[in-house]
C-alpha cells in the first residue's frame, strides 16, 4: 500500500531532496515577521515557541519539490547565521501536507519502510551525503512518527540536518532542523526551543 499526499506521489519525504538541499530552501516569498516569540496558526492549527530575535518567516518555496506542495511551511532563522548563496541556513522549518488516508497506528510499519526506500534511493544520487543517525521512532508535541540525521556539501559548507516526519489524522508534519555542521552544538539550546514548544491543536 502506498499512502499518498493530495495531490502528489509519497505521503512521506515527498520535499526530502529539497530539504537535504537547503542552501535553496529557506527563501521567502511571502511575509516576515518580528516582536515576539510564539507563532500560532489557525488552519491548520498547530503551534511552537522561536528564540527571542529569530526571523520568522511564512509562505516559503521548498525547492523543486516532489510530491505534493505543502498546504503550508513557516520557518524561523537565525538572522546572524550561516548564509549560503545569501541564503539563511540555519534554522527551523515546518510544512504541512494534507494525506488522502487518515494514518492509524497500524500503519506506522509502512510508512517507515517507505520512509527507508526514499532514503535509500537519495543516498544512491545525493554526492556527499551521509547519514548522521539513522532513521527512528520519534515523537514531537505527541504526534507519531521518524526522524533522521543527515550531513551533505553546499558551497564549501556542510550542513547537519535533521528530517522529523509526524503524522497527525490525515496531516503530515515535516520538521526540518538544520544548521551550519559548526554551529550545530551551539545552536542545539536554540533549536530545541521550537521542537520542544512544538504542539498541534485538537
Amino acid at each position: 500500500m502506498k499512502i499518498r499526499r493530495r495531490p502528489g506521489n509519497r505521503a512521506v519525504m515527498g520535499v526530502l531532496v529539497a530539504a537535504v538541499m537547503l542552501a535553496a530552501v529557506f527563501m521567502t516569498l511571502a511575509g516576515c515577521g518580528s516582536g515576539g516569540n510564539v507563532y500560532t496558526h489557525r488552519e491548520p492549527a498547530f503551534k511552537f515557541r522561536y528564540p527571542a530575535g529569530w526571523d520568522l518567516r511564512e509562505d516559503l518555496q521548498i525547492g523543486a519539490t516532489s510530491g505534493g506542495d505543502a498546504l503550508f511551511s513557516v520557518g524561523v532563522f537565525d538572522p546572524d547565521g550561516t548564509q549560503v548563496s545569501g541564503v539563511l541556513v540555519d534554522g527551523v522549518v515546518c510544512s504541512v501536507y494534507q494525506l488522502d488516508v487518515t494514518v492509524e497506528s497500524s500503519m506506522m510499519n509502512e510508512l517507515r519502510a517507505e520512509v527507508e526506500d526514499v532514503l535509500a534511493g537519495l543516498a544512491r544520487r545525493q554526492a556527499g551525503l551521509t547519514t548522521q543517525k539513522g532513521l527512528t521512532e520519534a515523537e514531537v508535541g505527541g504526534l507519531p512518527g521518524f526522524k533522521t540525521t543527515l550531513s551533505f556539501p553546499r558551497d564549501g559548507v556542510t550542513l547537519v540536518t535533521t528530517l522529523y516526519f509526524l503524522f497527525a489524522g490525515n496531516l503530515e508534519y515535516q520538521l526540518i532542523v538544520q544548521a551550519n555542521d559548526r554551529r550545530w552544538d551551539e545552536l542545539a539550546p536554540e533549536l530545541d526551543i521550537v521542537l520542544s514548544s512544538f504542539a498541534v491543536a485538537p
